[in-house]
C-alpha cells in the first residue's frame, strides 16, 4: 500500500490534534487536583505552563504552580522556582521567600566575598554547579560591604533559611571543603 503525502499530512494532523486534546484533558485533571492542593498536581501543573504542554506557555502561571507545590512541600518544585528567579523568567514573591523559612528569623549563608556584584553573580553560579545539592533551591543576594582597610567589597548569599537549614547548607559546604558562614539580620 502506497500512502501519499495528503494522507500522511492528514494522519499527522489527525494524531497532532488527538494528542493535545489528550494533552489538554490531562491538563484539566491537573488544574482540578492543584487547586485542591496536591503538590504532585501543584509541580506538575507548573511544569506544563513552563513547557506548553497542553497549554500556551505562561511563565508567570509556571511560577505561581511551582510556588504552590513549594508551599505544599514538594522540593523539585522549590528548585524550578529558584531556577526561574536566577534566569529573570518569575520575581519571588514575599510568599516565596517566607516559604523557606518555616518560623523565625530567616538567615543567609555566605558564601563568598568578590571585588565586583558582577563578580559575586558569576561565583555564586560557579558555586551552585558545584555544589547544587546544598545551594540549588536559594536564591542569590549580593550584600556590599566597607572592609577594614576601606576597599567596598561584596558577599554572596545565598537564602531565605531557618536556622537549622542554614546549619545543615554550611556543614555540607564545610564537608566539601569550601566556606560557609550564617548571617544573620541585623537587629533594630
Amino acid at each position: 500500500m502506497r500512502l501519499s503525502v495528503r494522507g500522511f499530512l492528514y494522519g499527522a494532523t489527525f494524531a497532532a490534534l488527538a494528542l493535545a486534546s489528550a494533552l489538554a484533558e490531562d491538563v484539566g485533571d491537573l488544574a482540578r487536583s492543584a487547586t485542591r492542593g496536591d503538590a504532585r498536581a501543584q509541580y506538575e501543573l507548573g511544569v506544563a505552563y513552563a513547557n506548553g504542554d497542553g497549554v500556551a506557555a505562561d511563565y508567570a502561571e509556571a511560577a505561581h504552580w511551582f510556588s504552590e507545590a513549594a508551599h505544599s512541600g514538594h522540593p523539585e518544585a522549590r528548585r524550578q522556582l529558584a531556577f526561574m528567579v536566577q534566569m529573570g523568567l518569575a520575581v519571588p514573591t514575599a510568599a516565596d521567600q517566607s516559604a523557606a523559612v518555616a518560623d523565625g528569623v530567616p538567615v543567609r549563608v555566605q558564601v563568598a566575598s568578590v571585588a565586583s556584584e558582577a563578580d559575586g553573580a558569576r561565583e555564586w553560579r560557579r558555586l551552585r554547579r558545584l555544589h547544587p545539592e546544598a545551594l540549588g533551591s536559594l536564591t542569590m543576594a549580593v550584600e556590599a560591604f566597607d572592609s577594614p582597610t576601606g576597599d567596598r567589597l561584596f558577599r554572596v548569599e545565598g537564602g531565605p533559611l531557618d536556622e537549622e537549614a542554614a546549619r545543615t547548607v554550611c556543614d555540607k559546604l564545610r564537608a566539601a571543603g569550601a566556606g560557609c558562614r550564617i548571617v544573620r539580620p541585623a537587629t533594630p
